[in-house]
């Protein structure tokens, strides 16, 4: 009832707002149960009670026909038994922030949400990114998209920073182009399960992020994940160590309608040729 009423209230810029911050309060005031609380405990001390990251996992998020992409919270590095309940409850009052209700809303989603929270071992991460297995521009299905930034991906999903672009061609897994961004700042794991912006080196910020080799193993993950839910996927990824981590995945949401087969298929009856810039800049 309380979501139904605050969704009823998205036209009212002052009744939104409040009604939302009434729901979030009242997440707020939730006390685990004790079993529920000493379930999740137990499976954090079995992942060794280390730094994990908090993530939500909505009821129709990222479905084929919606994208709630960076609407409900997700807490990277977060360490100890009470931070990891806070972070927990704090995922779910998520669901009640002022964008996801006035989006609910606009896509008549009037039933009340649902919210899982995931727990993962943190991936400290010296290199990240998205991944999508289609042009999500052109639709064109015959190339892969990796965006790829220094430190924590949350740079990228946010548009703090302007990443690498890499284009990659499923025939053969060619490199097709590459352009490289510049980025002021990395976001690292700190003390105490703090989350830190570290300024980069003017060589840093104009460096390239992934090499060839690193690209095409991107990539190769990239088709593997695709083939295993058999339909085109918007991924989340991160080097640490060496070692490569999909991170998450999910169905690509922006396609709407009949995709191209490949780029050079990719021709809208109107609207500016494909490739033509129209703006430039990072995303909201």
């Amino acid at each position: 009832d309380g979501f139904r009423a605050a969704a009823a209230a998205v036209d009212d810029p002052a009744a939104l707002p409040r009604a939302a911050a009434e729901l979030r309060d009242a997440v707020g005031t939730v006390t685990f149960p004790e079993r529920v609380r000493d379930a999740v405990l137990g499976e954090y001390r079995r992942l060794g009670s280390g730094p994990v990251a908090v993530r939500s996992s909505a009821t129709a998020e990222d479905s084929a026909g919606t994208s709630f992409a960076g609407m409900h919270e997700t807490y990277n590095n977060v360490v100890g038994e009470d931070a990891l309940l806070e972070r927990i409850r704090d995922c779910w009052a998520s669901l009640y922030g002022d964008r996801v209700i006035a989006y609910r809303a606009s896509q008549r989603m009037d039933e009340e949400p649902v919210l899982a929270v995931v727990v993962q071992t943190q991936v400290a991460s010296d290199r990240s990114g998205v991944m999508f297995t289609v042009d999500p521009s052109t639709g064109a299905r015959d190339r892969l998209v990796i965006e790829a930034a220094l430190g924590l991906g949350e740079v990228v999903v946010s548009g703090l920073v302007e990443p690498d672009t890499y284009i990659v061609a499923k025939d053969g897994l060619r490199l097709a182009s590459v352009r490289v961004g510049r980025q002021s700042l990395r976001l690292v794991p700190g003390p105490g399960g703090s989350v830190e912006r570290e300024d980069l080196s003017a060589a840093d910020a104009d460096a390239r992020v992934l090499s060839d080799a690193e690209v095409i193993e991107v990539a190769e993950l990239g088709l593997r994940v695709e083939a295993h839910y058999g339909e085109p996927q918007d991924t989340e990824w991160a080097y640490s160590g060496g070692r490569l981590w999909m991170l998450q995945s999910r169905p690509v949401t922006t396609l709407g309608g009949p995709s191209a087969a490949s780029a050079d298929d990719a021709s809208p009856a109107e609207g500016p040729p494909v490739g033509s810039v129209l703006l430039r800049g990072l995303g909201a």
